[in-house]
């Protein structure tokens, strides 16, 4: 499986429908797992599968990551890697609470088991006590945004380091899943949880020989050092562009200021971009770009096509990136998926041409991630 390029026809993708994990959501516990407000279940799912079924008529593969943990958590190995990161993650460490955990654990049947995993342990489902907290174990409501977790470089799956105790739990799932589903047999993999500091997926966008990285509120500039040692060290020979953002919630990755539509022509958020600081590495040390953002990507591609979020309005365009106006999913050149609450987002692409799917999005936009953000690409196909 291969991703060179973010805007390439997309062939298989990994993405997870929003479970009961969302309704785990109380208003104590949302800024904890990251969330502004709780979703409504049943619509969340209904504009996911919209999305899933549109994907599934442009023949694209569709994988459930939950199908992947099903496929090999028969084997016992797998499955106790599997209790090891749930019981790493118990807020209580008490040697009996701990063993009562595990033999809850063992006693499940494999559905159970991964529902468990996912939507979390409650003090009361294990018979204990505590006035602070609901959970033991923390439910996972942001494993729909499977972007996040891992990401491809070339034919090199790369294992996230992410950044916030919330979604720790999410990239040591896909590592177990690269390592033992038989889908990843021959695939090359890197972990960046070998070193301390973090990188997501959502900060990292493919454009052919060239990678550009976000370091923002989730990617630090260690982590991308240490990612170009590793790519050098399997021999994998790419330009990475770092993006240095306003570190705020509404541009957590650089996917929610910018995605490529084709490879020349990308949608972005001006307003970032224009308080943003570009890099390149150079022997190992970050060297300044002084260009501004237009002037880089034009000396990179040619001469690109810029549609800017919310039409660059003060307010409808702080109102469109802060709903995923820029985090658009390429399913081809020039196609699309999008939010359709974004209206003067998507009158430019329908202006410029570009063929788009407007998503339902009440609910989904609720977590701050768009198409962009639900999709983990597999594989695309160059032209």
């Amino acid at each position: 499986m291969r991703v060179k390029h973010d805007a390439d026809v997309l062939d298989i993708v990994l993405m997870h429908q929003p479970g009961k994990e969302i309704e785990q959501l109380t208003p104590s516990n949302l800024a904890r797992l990251l969330f502004d407000d709780m979703p409504f279940l049943d619509k969340a799912i209904f504009e996911h599968q919209q999305m899933v079924d549109y994907l599934n008529k442009q023949n694209i593969t569709t994988i459930e990551i939950t199908d992947l943990i099903h496929d090999i958590i028969d084997d016992k190995d797998v499955k106790d890697m599997f209790i090891r990161l749930i019981i790493h993650d118990l807020k209580s460490k008490e040697i009996s609470v701990v063993e009562r955990v595990k033999e809850m654990l063992h006693s499940l049947n494999n559905k159970e088991f991964i529902k468990t995993l996912i939507e979390g342990i409650t003090y009361a489902n294990m018979a204990l006590e505590n006035k602070d907290a609901l959970f033991i174990l923390d439910p996972l409501p942001n494993l729909l945004f499977q972007r996040d977790p891992m990401f491809m470089i070339d034919d090199i799956c790369v294992i996230s380091h992410m950044n916030m105790n919330a979604r720790k739990r999410e990239s040591l799932i896909s590592k177990v899943i690269v390592m033992h589903h038989p889908l990843f047999k021959h695939q090359k993999f890197i972990d960046m949880n070998d070193q301390p500091y973090s990188i997501e997926g959502g900060d990292v966008i493919m454009l052919g020989n060239i990678v550009f990285i976000g370091l923002s509120e989730r990617t630090e500039k260690e982590a991308v050092i240490a990612l170009h040692k590793k790519l050098k060290a399997l021999n994998h020979a790419c330009e990475i562009i770092m993006i240095e953002l306003p570190i705020k919630r509404s541009y957590m990755h650089l996917d929610t200021v910018f995605t490529p539509i084709s490879k020349t022509q990308f949608v972005y958020d001006k307003h970032a971009l224009n308080q943003s600081h570009f890099f390149k590495i150079k022997e190992n040390q970050f060297q300044a770009i002084t260009q501004t953002f237009k002037q880089l990507l034009n000396d990179l591609f040619g001469k690109v096509s810029l549609i800017e979020v919310g039409d660059g309005d003060e307010i409808y365009a702080k109102r469109e990136q802060w709903n995923d106006a820029a985090n658009t999913l390429a399913i081809a050149p020039h196609h699309i998926i999008c939010y359709d609450r974004n209206i003067i987002t998507n009158q430019l692409f329908k202006e410029a041409g570009v063929t788009f799917y407007p998503m339902p999005s009440s609910e989904l936009s609720r977590g701050r991630g768009g198409p962009h953000c639900m999709i983990m690409p597999l594989n695309r196909k160059s032209l």
